[in-house]
């Protein structure tokens, strides 16, 4: 895991143009991949967002190709298929919420696939008259649903479950099926396969070969494709006319010779070196995007069960693994998803005239960056006296008006030292209400639950 972490930083390095001292630092603290997926918490300048940009889009359109290439077209035969497409297209989201629709003709081939609505990191509004206006205009027989859960856990809300049903009973009446509504994220939840849709949840979905029907859903595949080779030859700065010399040498009718030729070029630049006929710079610029390729994909599938915290003994053992101590007195923010998995741990404090200096400002502008649910503090090297946990409860208390109204919570407040913790959590120095604070009320169409809800003390127990 070391070494794929090591090869990943120096590809994202020479690709995006990120120095490779800064990343290394950055992974001290964060996840590496945090850097494609919340590229705001490395404050890179306008060029290399530009490049994590154009490195994601190159991701999202190599998988698509990749994944469909043994049929040449997006067509949904089963909830797998349709599970996969849309991971690949906004499963990775993490700062909001996508929804969409898939509209399919009589035999359930692809006629268009539309955004409905983009929300929040915690909802996405839909109304329902904008999807009746598409399936009129798109003349379907029938739609699939997507969203993703920034979260990552795609567990079905009730709000979910209750959207899908509530567009059933609108559509059905006009001839129109609902086949599945999935939701993704890390993982992917198909509401047809869980058996909760109402309305004809035992319909199939319909296999049909006839290659005529599947005209549109070619070329979707085809635009994939298409920004997929755009997006190499922009990052690993190949000559275009190189491309189209070669692609237009191979049959594109020929099953799926031609996109796994296509793929070949990134997959294995030494033979593409050949077939494109590639300089020593085009060929070392693709074979460090197939390193990226190949450490990205590994570092993707080994779990991060490793960074869930359980209670507060486990909060100060991570952080003292993720931050080398100078002996400074100062104050940290540990950043985490719903489901209190750890993205990054930030310092917030600067020194002012001998002073510490906090600002909530800071805090809220990472929290934000991180796209976190969910934080907690840790005050290194002061004395663990009366005057700082007082000190602790107000900064506590403060940041708690400030985050509640956001639907984001602060779960606890460390002061550590060498040997030692203590945590507010535990000697019940919390703050959990709120005199004088307004009641939210919660958006409660498609929202994804772990971000919406509160913790109350008692469930707090159970989780933390």
């Amino acid at each position: 895991m070391k070494k794929n972490e090591e090869r990943l930083i120096k590809a994202i390095s020479k690709v995006i143009g990120i120095k490779e001292e800064k990343i290394q630092n950055y992974s001290q603290n964060n996840e590496v991949l945090n850097l494609l997926k919340r590229p705001k918490t490395i404050e890179p300048t306008k060029l290399q967002m530009e490049r994590i940009n154009l490195l994601n889009e190159f991701l999202v359109n190599y998988s698509i190709t990749k994944e469909f290439s043994h049929k040449k077209e997006i067509s949904f035969t089963n909830s797998k298929e349709v599970g996969e497409y849309f991971k690949y297209l906004i499963g990775n989201k993490k700062d909001k919420e996508v929804f969409m629709c898939a509209f399919l003709d009589r035999n359930n081939q692809l006629i268009d696939i539309k955004k409905i609505s983009e929300g929040t990191l915690s909802a996405a509004i839909v109304f329902p008259r904008e999807i009746v206006k598409e399936v009129l205009d798109t003349k379907c027989k029938s739609v699939v649903f997507s969203h993703n859960h920034p979260s990552g856990n795609t567990e079905p809300s009730d709000e979910d479950i209750a959207l899908t049903n509530n567009l059933a009973n609108i559509i059905s009446p006009l001839g129109i099926k609902v086949i599945d509504h999935v939701i993704v994220g890390d993982d992917i939840t198909s509401l047809k396969d869980r058996g909760v849709i109402g309305y004809d949840k035992d319909h199939q979905f319909i296999v049909n070969t006839n290659e005529e029907d599947y005209t549109v859903g070619k070329e979707y595949y085809k635009n994939h494709v298409d920004m997929f080779i755009e997006s190499l030859l922009n990052l690993a700065d190949i000559d275009h006319k190189k491309i189209n010399n070669y692609l237009n040498s191979i049959p594109q009718e020929s099953n799926s010779l031609y996109t796994n030729n296509i793929i070949s070029i990134v997959e294995d630049p030494t033979r593409a070196k050949d077939t494109l006929n590639l300089n020593k710079k085009e060929l070392s610029k693709l074979k460090i995007i197939n390193d990226f390729l190949q450490n990205y994909n590994s570092l993707t599938n080994i779990s991060k069960a490793k960074n869930k915290i359980n209670g507060p003994t486990q909060m100060a053992r991570l952080f003292k693994e993720k931050v080398k101590d100078e002996g400074k007195e100062d104050i940290y923010l540990m950043l985490y998803n719903s489901k209190l998995v750890l993205l990054g741990v930030e310092k917030i404090t600067n020194t002012r005239e001998g002073n510490i200096v906090l600002s909530p400002k800071d805090i809220l502008s990472k929290t934000l960056a991180y796209d976190a649910a969910i934080i907690s503090l840790v005050h290194t090297n002061s004395p663990n006296n009366y005057e700082t946990t007082n000190l602790a409860m107000e900064i506590a208390q403060n940041l708690f008006n400030i985050l509640r109204p956001l639907h984001l919570n602060i779960i606890d407040y460390l002061i550590v030292d060498d040997k030692n913790f203590t945590s507010l959590k535990e000697k019940g120095l919390m703050p959990y209400t709120v005199i004088g604070m307004g009641d939210y009320k919660k958006v409660n169409i498609g929202i994804d639950k772990d971000y919406h809800e509160e913790i109350e003390n008692d469930e707090y127990e159970m989780e933390f």
